[in-house]
């Protein structure tokens, strides 16, 4: 098969595309992620939490990881249900940083109580998440 004057200007073409749609990407939106999920699922006085609101949005319902900017946020969580409650709401800032995964639970040092505190059990740099470089 030979190559007609169309396919060496179409290849030539991606050939200078590629790089530069790489590096859009290394350069591109740096984000962060929150998880209503255990991390360390031994512990017996932390429960996972639904995230209700970021900053007074509602995030899209059933994520199991919701994105965010960087910067001081405030999340408000869902606690575990008890006999008489569908479970309480809590509220808790944190100062986000970039490319950073938190996982944050209901702490409740009595399994019978429905009050909790809302924490964060676990943080962890977001796979494929390049920090922007420092200014």
């Amino acid at each position: 098969m030979t190559r007609g004057p169309t396919t060496c200007l179409a290849t030539g073409i991606l050939a200078l595309a590629l790089p530069v749609a790489l590096a859009a990407c290394a350069s591109g939106y740096h984000y962060s992620e929150l998880s209503g999920q255990r991390y360390y699922v031994t512990g017996l006085d932390t429960y996972p939490v639904i995230i209700n609101r970021i900053d007074g949005q509602s995030p899209l319902a059933g994520e199991p990881l919701m994105r965010v900017d960087a910067g001081r946020r405030t999340i408000e969580v869902q606690g575990p249900p008890n006999l008489t409650s569908p479970g309480e709401y809590r509220s808790i800032t944190i100062d986000v940083k970039v490319c950073t995964r938190y996982y944050i639970v209901a702490y409740k040092p009595d399994r019978l109580t429905s009050d909790f505190t809302p924490r964060i059990d676990y943080e962890m740099p977001v796979p494929g998440c390049t920090p922007p470089p420092s200014k």
